[in-house]
């Protein structure tokens, strides 16, 4: 399969998506997914799941992949728009008093971020004891968040990663699939809209909702390119649109419920297209470790996020998707549909994000100091007389 090789920044690529052989043909694999989809959705909102288009893809993605009866790669441009899209999509479920208000709270959402970075951290280091994975590639593959950037920091590091991936992903899938099951328990029988937020107009765009989107979109993917923000085409429109809407520069838009249940739909096939037969085969002897990780991992945060409800006055629920380790799309779309205060899971979301980002690197850096002296230590202890 002939496939340019991925932007750790998220730059423009042109992943061409081909036919592995033998497997049919593509337009054939894309009415699977499409139609498949479209049945889950449908199911899943009938059982008043949270999230549903972002469950709903994953799934069916993943279910397929298995199958090896999926479209084998999502093109770029695909998975850029979408994250444009939803990055867009939150400013609209946000108010400027409601953002204001959150960063009052930021060091306590600061200190509970941390928290679960640590307990992840920690995962990582039981993964690369118990099964003797080099110790950059455990901790990477490990940590609750960022999938796309522990992949390609894996790959500098000197990393494994094809692991990484792998583990990162099926995170990513265990902890969406969980979601009714938490949600449930943490949501005190509170009633959802299983769909995009009824707060988004569902029946029509303006021609001033659209510029101010396409103007919101382009502009902060732009500028999220040139400062390297991670995840620019995501973060770059939100936050560029967040800080727009703090000063009240622009003015209030929205977004027709459709559009952002369709970038949903393809951020869920993201995850869930995968999870291969390859992929199970590579971690085969690591998930029965990995699978009890992410339930700890889901246990620490619901008790992290209790604690800091507690604390702030928060819903239990707000508090453990403000640190959800599934992700920003999952946590605030759910957040959403049960009437959470939005602003404080965007924001924790963000910011559990931005320290990934620069914490990572700098252990991944000092586990590959630790790495070089210990083996210079072998060395040296061989070659003694």
């Amino acid at each position: 399969m002939d496939t340019k090789p991925v932007s750790a920044h998220g730059g423009a690529i042109r992943d061409r998506v081909e036919m592995a052989p033998g497997r049919g043909p593509i337009v054939k694999q894309w009415l699977v997914l499409t139609v498949v989809t479209a049945a889950l959705t449908a199911l899943f909102a009938y059982a008043q799941l949270p999230a549903t288009p972002l469950l709903a893809g994953t799934v069916s993605a993943a279910a397929l992949a298995l199958l090896s009866r999926e479209p084998s790669v999502l093109p770029s441009s695909m998975i850029q728009v979408a994250q444009c899209v939803l990055g867009v999509y939150l400013v609209t479920l946000v108010s400027r008093d409601q953002l204001v208000g959150v960063f009052a709270q930021l060091p306590w959402i600061i200190a509970g971020a941390m928290a679960t970075l640590l307990v992840s951290a920690v995962g990582g280091i039981v993964l690369h004891r118990v099964h003797h994975v080099g110790s950059r590639t455990a901790i990477l593959a490990s940590i609750a968040g960022g999938s796309t950037s522990m992949t390609a920091l894996a790959k500098d590091v000197g990393g494994d990663a094809s692991i990484v991936a792998s583990l990162q992903y099926l995170r990513v899938i265990a902890v969406t699939l969980s979601l009714p099951a938490v949600v449930y328990l943490l949501s005190s029988g509170v009633s959802s809209d299983t769909g995009v937020s009824s707060v988004v107009d569902t029946h029509h765009m303006s021609f001033r909702d659209l510029a101010v989107i396409a103007a919101v979109a382009s502009a902060g993917y732009a500028l999220g390119r040139v400062v390297r923000v991670p995840s620019a085409a995501l973060l770059g429109p939100m936050i560029l649109g967040l800080a727009l809407e703090i000063a009240g520069v622009i003015p209030q838009f929205q977004l027709p419920g459709y559009v952002a249940m369709l970038a949903f739909v393809v951020i869920g096939w993201q995850a869930g297209i995968k999870f291969t037969v390859d992929t199970v085969k590579k971690i085969a002897a690591m998930l029965p470790t990995a699978t009890v990780l992410i339930v700890v991992l889901v246990m620490m945060s619901c008790m992290i996020g209790w604690l800091l409800a507690t604390l702030n006055g928060w819903s239990v629920l707000d508090g453990y998707l403000a640190l959800s380790p599934g992700g920003i799309y999952v946590a605030t779309e759910t957040s959403s549909n049960y009437g959470g205060d939005v602003a404080i899971v965007t924001v924790a979301q963000v910011t559990r994000i931005f320290l990934i980002t620069l914490l990572t690197p700098l252990a991944a850096a000092l586990l590959s100091r630790r790495s070089s002296r210990t083996r210079d230590k072998v060395t040296t202890s061989t070659q003694a007389p």
